[in-house]
């Protein structure tokens, strides 16, 4: 051994704490499990606060007008490229 080594001791300080860390999964790993703290609760919604039928459905047709238009300009995009490529081979 060198002299380095030789004059190393434990002081028995804890730099990181590790016991809490458990060996992952290879084959099916998973998510790890969420702590809930008892100090934080779930919050419960008063009368004033729900969403009433008529915003829940202005809501629902938003997201669903917006993710149509979204897709339909993912399916032009495609038509005019292969449209401008057989023009080209053509």
């Amino acid at each position: 051994m060198s002299k380095k080594n030789s004059d190393f001791e434990d002081d028995g300080r804890t730099v990181a704490d590790m016991s809490g860390i458990e060996r992952q999964r290879i084959f099916l790993p998973r998510l790890p499990k969420k702590k809930q703290d008892d100090k934080w609760e779930i919050r419960q919604e008063s009368e004033s606060e729900k969403m009433s039928r008529e915003d829940r459905r202005i809501y629902l047709l938003g997201s669903l007008s917006a993710s149509l238009l979204i897709a339909g300009i993912f399916i032009l995009a495609a038509f005019l490229f292969i449209v401008i490529f057989l023009a080209i081979y053509k």
